[in-house]
């Protein structure tokens, strides 16, 4: 197997090397994984590539659909197994060990946490920034055992009872003990097992918009064109037998009962990767079926490294909705934070869609969305590797980041609190769409791939408009070179 800096692109007569940061490797399954779209871009097997030293093999067979189905497969297989550590690796799925300070979310009583945080009087500010923390840890916590298959193998977290009659395999359902003003339920949305194709297909799915319904009741109002993977999916788990019932009854009981006993439903939805997509669709079908019955409370969504949801205008379309009154029968809060780190290529899929958080003016922006019942926002980390971008779609990071790295103002924000916008800017970021114009231009030229005066980079600063909404950021020019590369003639 060649090492990490093979070849990435090929000129005539020339071969590229990449340094520094300017490698496009995703770990060391990615050489495989060229290899298998090399083969069929050559239409051979597996099986009968050439070999690398340039000799001779069978004769190549004409491959099937099954065939070319399975390669497309392995290559997905082969950059989701690149984004986790090698902990992970070795312990099969789920979230790696991270280092550092961490908040233990087996010790935390969620139920507690959110009566406290939802009622702060005669907290203290280190107090609820601690208890914050801890309600993030949990989430984090639940969307990594949502891709747990035995569910006896589910760690206990938040003092949550896991519901093991009405789960599956891509869906997991903990629901908290009785507490004095709140009824906790939790929905966790599996990401992408890699030995499930079932899986993977969905991520192949996901890239081809496909109409939206709202499968707990029809009736309800769409989005538009969402990507189809993610709508199979809910609807998949939707309407499966949960101990006999549906999960738009299995709710439904739950809003019913909250509101009989004079408590406030928190229902929260998590997931990583897949699951947080499918987490952001879910919650908003969920919410919308719960408002139209009158229930009592608040819908919140956690969603890590998700892709993009759906095609131009979804974003417009998920707070317009949520926000109509015509569906809004009681006083049901909704709540969708998003956690994205810089440089993770899976947020930035599929090509041609937008996250619901997007602005609607510029789509490619984030914004913060605040109206009376309805908060949109999300979060951005910093990228943990500049050289293998597939780690940075691991949701063991975001651990550390939960425990110590987000800032006490990006905190109070996240949370409905409103601190000084320009408090909220981190770092600049490099744009995306300016790295990888810079980076095709350079290579097309022949030079070394940096940015020169005038390169492009994001500065995530916001400032929030007279109607509640972040206005969206702008675009400023540094002569900072951020990525490298060199290139020199090969044999």
């Amino acid at each position: 197997m060649p090492g990490s800096g093979d070849v990435v692109g090929q000129l005539p007569h020339k071969k590229m090397h990449l340094s520094r940061v300017g490698q496009f490797r995703m770990g060391s399954s990615l050489p495989a994984k060229r290899s298998v779209m090399r083969s069929c871009a050559n239409g051979q097997d597996g099986a009968h590539a050439p070999a690398r030293d340039g000799s001779a093999s069978s004769a190549p067979s004409v491959p099937s659909v099954h065939s070319l189905r399975e390669r497309s497969l392995e290559a997905i297989r082969a950059f989701f197994e690149a984004s986790r550590s090698p902990e992970a690796r070795a312990e099969g799925i789920g979230p790696s060990p991270v280092t550092g300070k961490t908040i233990d979310a087996a010790q935390i009583d969620l139920v507690e946490l959110i009566e406290h945080i939802e009622r702060p009087d005669g907290l203290s500010p280190a107090s609820l920034d601690g208890g914050r923390r801890a309600l993030l840890e949990c989430m984090r916590a639940l969307a990594g055992e949502a891709y747990t298959e035995n569910f006896q193998r589910i760690a206990p977290i938040g003092q949550l009872n896991l519901r093991a009659d009405r789960c599956t395999p891509a869906l997991k359902l903990w629901e908290a003990p009785p507490a004095e003003h709140t009824a906790a339920l939790v929905l966790g949305f599996s990401g992408t097992r890699m030995t499930d194709s079932a899986d993977l297909l969905c991520d192949l799915k996901g890239q081809i918009p496909e109409l939206h319904c709202n499968p707990l009741h029809e009736s309800l109002p769409p989005l538009g064109h969402v990507g189809a993977g993610w709508q199979e999916r809910w609807c998949d788990e939707a309407t499966k037998l949960r101990g006999g019932e549906r999960l738009a009854g299995i709710l439904a009981k739950y809003g019913d009962a909250a509101n009989s006993e004079g408590k406030m439903l928190s229902l929260s939805v998590v997931g990583h990767s897949l699951g947080g997509v499918v987490a952001a669709l879910a919650g908003f079908d969920i919410a919308t079926f719960l408002r139209d019955r009158g229930t009592q409370g608040r819908v919140s969504v956690y969603s890590f490294n998700p892709p993009r949801l759906g095609v131009k205008g979804t974003a417009q379309a998920y707070r317009r909705i949520l926000e109509d009154e015509r569906f809004d029968k009681g006083a049901l809060g909704f709540t969708l934070l998003q956690f994205t780190r810089e440089l993770d290529p899976i947020q930035s899929l599929p090509f041609f869609m937008e996250h619901p958080d997007r602005a609607a003016v510029q789509p490619d922006r984030h914004t913060v969305h605040r109206s009376a019942n309805v908060h949109i926002q999300s979060h951005y980390d910093g990228a943990t590797d500049r050289l293998n971008l597939g780690v940075n779609h691991d949701l063991a990071l975001w651990k550390e980041a939960i425990a110590t790295r987000i800032t006490q103002d990006a905190l109070s924000g996240l949370f409905g609190d409103s601190p000084d916008p320009r408090a909220r800017c981190g770092e600049p970021r490099v744009s995306r769409r300016g790295l990888l114009g810079v980076v095709v231009r350079e290579i097309v030229r022949g030079g070394s791939v940096g940015f020169p005066d005038g390169g492009i980079r994001e500065e995530r600063c916001a400032t929030t408009s007279e109607t509640g909404q972040v206005e969206a950021h702008v675009p400023q020019h540094t002569g900072v070179p951020v990525y490298a590369a060199t290139r020199s003639l090969g044999p």
